[in-house]
């Protein structure tokens, strides 16, 4: 159902001139911008909260599985890369191997693994080391 909207004469006359090279109507063109603003916007908010999560302003824990996962996987496959020894930290590190083409976790014990991270934890598959 129709309904009136109060536009402002700039939104009505971009739309007047967009329209004309792709001949719609002006609320063709403007639902046709509302449309597209719908299809880009999913991503925009994604950006936008990966950005507040890099700055700080967002915790992991407030994060989607996906974006968690995301995140994960963005600070292992970063270029720059700071390491930190299993056998001095106490703790497995986790980095991506490019010649392998996995996720790899280096274990205090010495062992490596291969593997997934989900929820945050590595999953292991299988032992190279």
């Amino acid at each position: 159902m129709p309904v009136p909207v109060k536009l402002s004469d700039e939104l009505v006359n971009s739309a007047k001139r967009s329209g004309l090279v792709s001949h719609r109507s002006v609320p063709s063109q403007i639902e046709y911008w509302a449309e597209l603003g719908k299809l880009a916007e999913p991503d925009l908010y994604q950006k936008t909260r990966q950005r507040a999560f890099k700055a700080g302003q967002l915790k992991f824990d407030d994060l989607s599985e996906k974006e968690q996962n995301d995140a994960a996987l963005s600070a292992i496959t970063t270029p720059t890369k700071i390491t930190f020894d299993p056998k001095i930290t106490g703790k497995a590190v986790c980095e991506w191997d490019e010649e392998l083409n996995c996720l790899l976790e280096h274990r205090p014990d010495g062992s490596t693994w291969t593997g997934k991270i989900k929820n945050r934890k590595f999953f292991p598959e299988k032992q190279i080391s």
